[in-house]
């Protein structure tokens, strides 16, 4: 059997994976100035990542608020939860007053309950001003979320 090591790879094929299969959270948890120069010349050569905020460690979110304020033109996919980590949202909209500022987003995913909801709504109507595509909202005890008047 051939063992590889990521080492051996391509800085081609090391470039798809991180933008492409490697949440941006592990990236800056794990990657960023922890390996070697290559990796680090390598992330940052990377145009796009993917953050995936579910069941994070507020000591680990905030660590990547301060690294994401650098690399927020660069995320096309974002997912934020309050399952496992209560007030994340409210966070993250402290530090970004708009989703406006995330020029290659395309992807929104929001979970959180109803101690959100005013925040929520405010900010909800910048992504009328944005390239999201896709949008997803799970709301836990909360009735009525917003209302949105598409022309």
């Amino acid at each position: 059997m051939l063992v590889t090591k990521l080492e051996s790879l391509s800085n081609e094929i090391l470039i798809d994976l991180i933008e492409n299969y490697i949440n941006g959270v592990d990236i800056f948890i794990s990657l960023i100035n922890q390996l070697n120069n290559r990796f680090d010349d390598l992330i940052n050569r990377c145009k796009r990542f993917y953050s995936d905020f579910t069941g994070i460690r507020k000591s680990e979110f905030s660590f990547c608020m301060k690294l994401l304020s650098n690399n927020h033109n660069m995320i096309t996919s974002l997912t934020l939860s309050e399952r496992d980590t209560p007030g994340q949202i409210h966070s993250f909209l402290c530090s970004f007053r708009s989703f406006e500022q995330f020029k290659q987003l395309r992807r929104l995913h929001l979970d959180f309950d109803a101690n959100s909801v005013d925040i929520m709504d405010q900010e909800l109507h910048s992504i009328l001003k944005t390239s999201i595509h896709t949008l997803s909202i799970k709301g836990k005890n909360v009735r009525l979320l917003f209302e949105f008047n598409c022309i």
